[in-house]
């Protein structure tokens, strides 16, 4: 324009808020006391698969201890057929007698052969819950008559209530769920935002600061 200044306009603006210090407190308890539900969940769960590994333990142990009852059933009934054959082969003894041994024999034997492939499987069990990580497992040390040392009633209850994961991830949601109502009540008191602005033209420099509330959504 005719009598102006030649030259370009800048504009810069600048906003801080300031979140209510008690808002920003409760929600910042309110997110450790997750963090640690969350921790607890993780150790619940890594019980959780230890009581399974623990459990199929125990019965590979029965199907294991089972097999080798029935495995020595088959044997006897073995050398109580070879007794029949030759009390027949003898003549002391009707072919019955041998025909009714021999299905003894291939009973106590199909009993061995499934109370072995259940303990298999078993196996087959732990390698599932190790993600695949055991194909080579064969077989397991020890057995159903191990002892276990049982601390006293008192101290379990109190082991209890301190460690046990499940408590402890109640204890933190009831705990979050406090901060979150801290938080709401929080938010009745505003925060406060800082704002400032300049506008600079080659003749005039214009510097403005103004102060505004604010709310913050937790």
């Amino acid at each position: 324009m005719p009598g102006a200044v030649v030259g370009g306009v800048s504009a810069l603006s600048f906003t801080q808020p300031f979140e209510n210090p008690a808002l920003r407190s409760s929600r910042l308890r309110s997110a450790q006391s997750l963090s640690t539900f969350t921790q607890h969940q993780v150790q619940m769960m890594r019980l959780h698969l230890i009581a399974e590994f623990e459990a199929l333990a125990y019965e590979y142990f029965w199907r294991r201890d089972t097999a080798l009852l029935f495995r020595e059933d088959w044997q006897l009934l073995e050398q109580v057929r070879e007794r029949v054959r030759v009390k027949v082969d003898s003549g002391e003894a009707a072919r019955y007698e041998l025909i009714k041994a021999e299905a003894e024999v291939t009973n106590a034997r199909q009993r061995f052969q499934s109370a072995e492939v259940q303990a298999q499987q078993v196996l087959l069990g732990f390698n599932r819950l190790a993600a695949g990580q055991l194909p080579g497992l064969t077989g397991l040390q020890g057995g159903l008559d191990q002892s276990i040392d049982m601390s006293a009633l008192v101290e379990l209850q109190d082991m209890a209530e301190r460690r046990n994961p499940e408590l402890g991830a109640l204890r933190a949601q009831l705990e979050r769920a406090r901060h979150q109502l801290d938080s709401t009540k929080a938010q009745r008191w505003p925060g406060a935002e800082f704002r400032y602005s300049q506008t600079q033209d080659p003749q005039i420099r214009q510097d403005s600061f103004s102060r505004s509330s604010s709310r913050s959504i937790a």
